[in-house]
């Protein structure tokens, strides 16, 4: 922690839990991890405001915890090795990194809130089959990410879950979703059409709110819908036809 000479390090293939270890080490740009290393965990604040650039996640790892990469401004490159074992990303995990894409293993089950918040080179990624909520600010101010794949899993979207997501001007929500909530699609300057699957019974307040290119919502016909919270559509100044079939 706060060793800012350390540039490079090799960890031992036997390390199997890492925590905080190094924290603030500014200069750490190079991380070696072998092909048969038996990490399991990756704990919070482990590699926090590094200076890495680039890394492959072990098979062996099943957590990456809070704030394990966050501020780590310079990683553009970041893989998993085949057969990932990884089930569980946690809050701010990658938050402000640099990467434009990522292939999350289809082990993962559970994405923690704000975990690529303000990946503002992210482009496009694929959610996992399995994954039931996407956490409040997942998302938030990816400015340049305009490729979102949700699977059939997805239950709910949490609050500012898309904010400020300046580039997407579509997405396909699944007929798996019940809960949309708060500010979910906030700013969403580009986004052009919306519909909402028959499946979603409630909507919170402000869901759609400044989405100012915003032209068209359809409800599919069937509509389950029970609660439309406040000013869902707020300053949306285009906004022309919202149909109920």
């Amino acid at each position: 922690k706060l060793c800012s000479s350390l540039t490079n390090i090799n960890i031992p293939f036997k390390i199997q839990n890492l925590e905080s270890t190094f924290r603030e080490c500014s200069n750490l740009s190079s991380i070696s991890l072998t092909n048969n290393s038996e990490l399991n965990t990756i704990g919070d604040y482990t590699f926090y405001k590094c200076a890495i650039t680039s890394i492959t996640i072990p098979s062996s790892v099943t957590s990456i915890g809070s704030y394990a990469f966050r501020e780590c401004e310079s990683l553009t490159n970041l893989q998993f090795q085949e057969n990932s074992k990884l089930k569980t990303l946690g809050e701010y995990s990658f938050a402000h990194t640099s990467f434009s894409n990522i292939d999350l293993p289809n082990s993962i089950i559970s994405i923690g809130e704000s975990a690529f918040r303000a990946c503002e080179n992210l482009t496009s990624i694929i959610i996992p089959d399995g994954i039931e909520t996407i956490e409040s600010s997942v998302f938030y101010y990816c400015k340049a990410l305009k490729s979102v794949e949700l699977p059939n899993s997805l239950q709910s979207i949490g609050d500012h879950a898309f904010g400020y997501c300046d580039s997407l001007n579509t997405i396909d929500l699944p007929n798996s979703l019940t809960f949309i909530d708060y500010q979910a699609f906030e700013k969403c300057a580009t986004l052009i059409a919306i519909t909402i699957p028959k499946s979603v019974t409630q909507m919170s307040n402000f869901v759609f709110t400044d989405c100012t290119a915003l032209e068209s919502v359809n409800f599919e016909n069937g509509s389950l819908l029970e609660t439309l919270g406040n000013a869902v559509f707020s300053d949306c100044k285009i906004l022309a036809k919202i149909n109920f079939e």
